[in-house]
């Protein structure tokens, strides 16, 4: 493998793999990976191509088969071979960075990227010709409300998102959705899933347990319930909390509540994300203020 190869790979890992904050796939026990252990970017690169060679019309294993695999695979064979059991051939790279897209072939052993650029490889390796395609990791989809159909026997396999390259949802936006995280994230890591999950705790869920429907502020008490309730939600996994700001009961919350909400978040290191209060005439009014109150705390919103 070259030495940009290499600088390449060790991006795509930075991003993709255990150490990014936002795309980690095999999580710690606070930001776990949902999904039959998916867990890296060279498994989210081959099911990205996967989704995108079904879309074209045809599968990876088809495309492989007609393909024949050189005897070395790159021109220089004083290069060492690299020992893989499946090589992405001649695609247009586009590998999540920022960099500028080349051509590229991809290396995959097991479920880890082991190779990227020119290389020579073992003759016994799978080759798919993707000439034609891009190669891209897997997509996140960050507002999604699959928040039921992720749990269920019909639909957790998620393949609409699959088709469409994406390979972690989001879930519990806008306020709404499972509570009780523990829970829910057992249901799904106990019937897999197509797609890598990332929950979110729902205010607008999370304020009624404590105060119904209530229009009004809440007591100290019933503030102290609803911050225990956020922290164990993010003690159980969820990677933040979200509001649904212009849907009741999260409507009925102050910039108070939702900043002392987002100090438990801070100290979890998570995320807040919201569905803002207005989106006609009032719209950008609507978001400024409340977004600088939230980053003063040190929460990316």
């Amino acid at each position: 493998m070259t030495t940009g190869a290499e600088d390449t790979l060790s991006t795509i890992a930075r991003n993709l793999g255990n150490e990014s904050p936002l795309v980690r796939a095999e999580m710690t026990s606070r930001r776990r990976s949902f999904t039959a252990k998916i867990g890296s970017a060279a498994r989210l690169c081959l099911i990205a191509m996967n989704a995108i060679l079904a879309h074209a019309g045809a599968s990876a294993s088809e495309i492989g088969r007609s393909s024949e695999p050189p005897a070395a695979g790159a021109d220089d064979k004083k290069q060492p071979r690299v020992a893989a059991d499946l090589v992405l051939k001649g695609g247009t790279l586009i590998d999540g960075t920022g960099s500028a897209a080349r051509r590229a072939d991809v290396a995959l052993k097991g479920d880890r990227i082991v190779a990227v650029g020119s290389f020579a490889y073992d003759p016994k390796a799978k080759v798919i010709d993707v000439s034609s395609l891009c190669v891209a990791p897997g997509f996140i989809d960050l507002h999604n409300h699959s928040d039921s159909e992720i749990t269920r026997p019909g639909t957790r396999l998620n393949a609409n998102y699959l088709t469409q390259g994406v390979t972690t949802i989001v879930t519990g936006n806008c306020g709404k959705g499972a509570l009780d995280v523990a829970r829910y994230l057992e249901a799904i890591d106990g019937q897999g899933a197509g797609t890598n999950v990332i929950h979110l705790v729902p205010h607008g869920t999370l304020r009624a347990a404590v105060l119904g429907n209530a229009q009004r502020a809440p007591s100290a008490s019933e503030l102290d319930r609803m911050k225990r309730l956020l922290d164990r939600g993010l003690e159980a996994g969820a990677w933040g909390f979200s509001t649904g700001l212009i849907y009741v009961p999260s409507r009925y919350a102050d910039r108070s509540e939702l900043i002392e909400l987002a100090k438990v978040a801070r100290r979890h290191g998570g995320l807040y994300a919201s569905h803002i209060r207005n989106e006609g005439l009032k719209l950008l009014d609507s978001g400024p203020a409340l977004t600088k109150a939230l980053l003063r705390q040190g929460l990316p919103a």
